[in-house]
Formats: C-alpha cells, structure tokens, sequence
C-alpha cells in the first residue's frame, strides 16, 4: 500500500484487465518477501524503496481476478517515507490511479485489494 500526501491510495491495472489492484507479483525463485516487492515496484512503476520503509501489514488469500480457477495469497506492506514523485508506469500496466475516499467506489478493486486493503486504508481516512 502506497500513499501519496492527502492518504490517496495508488493502483494500477494491468493490461486486459479490468480490475485495479495493488502493485506487486509473485516471489522468483528464493526471494523474501520484500526483495519480492522491491524487483516488482520498480518493475511495474519504477519505485525503489529500502527494507526499512516497509511495514508488513499480513497476509491475505482470496481469489484472483486476472487468473480463472486460481487462489492468490498476498504478503501485503505499507511503504512509507520513500519519494514518490517519479512514479510512473512501467511493463504490462496499462494504468495507475491515486484513489481518494470521495471516488474509491467508482474503481473496480481486485479481491485482494477491496478485502485486505481497502478497510485498513478505510480506517487510515479517520485518523
């Protein structure tokens, strides 16, 4: 989970999807979890982030959207205090949005994003 200054929450879609997700993908060969989240990043938007910066919020299983007759378990992180403003879509994403409280409704969250996520950003809008 990535958030910008007003607690936007960032998504991308992925190519022939319809579905807005958080960016991220599965583990190569041994990676841990962050070297996981690190290669994806900056694959997927071109963000490098340092281990430090990344707080592990749990881990979820849910069904994927992208992938039919398939389960995804995610090891989901909040990055925090890491530059943002070089964002920018890379490789098979075809979109990315900061997703705000007032327009969240109007995207189509994947599984793993709308249950894990989304009430833990949800709780993040109060405080």
């Amino acid at each position: 989970m990535i958030l910008n200054n007003n607690k936007e929450i960032l998504l991308v879609r992925k190519e022939g999807s319809t579905f807005f997700q958080l960016p991220g993908g599965k583990v190569n060969n041994n990676e841990t979890h962050f070297e996981t989240l690190k290669r994806e990043l900056f694959e997927e938007i071109h963000l490098e982030i340092e281990e430090p910066n990344c707080i592990f919020l749990g881990n979820h299983e849910t069904v994927a959207v992208n992938e039919k007759n398939t389960r995804v378990c995610g090891n989901l992180f909040e990055v925090i205090d890491t530059n943002i403003d070089n964002i920018q879509i890379q490789n098979e994403i075809e979109e990315m949005a900061w997703i705000s409280q007032s327009n969240y409704k109007d995207y189509k969250w994947a599984h793993l994003a709308e249950e894990f996520i989304l009430p833990i950003w949800l709780k993040k809008q109060i405080k």
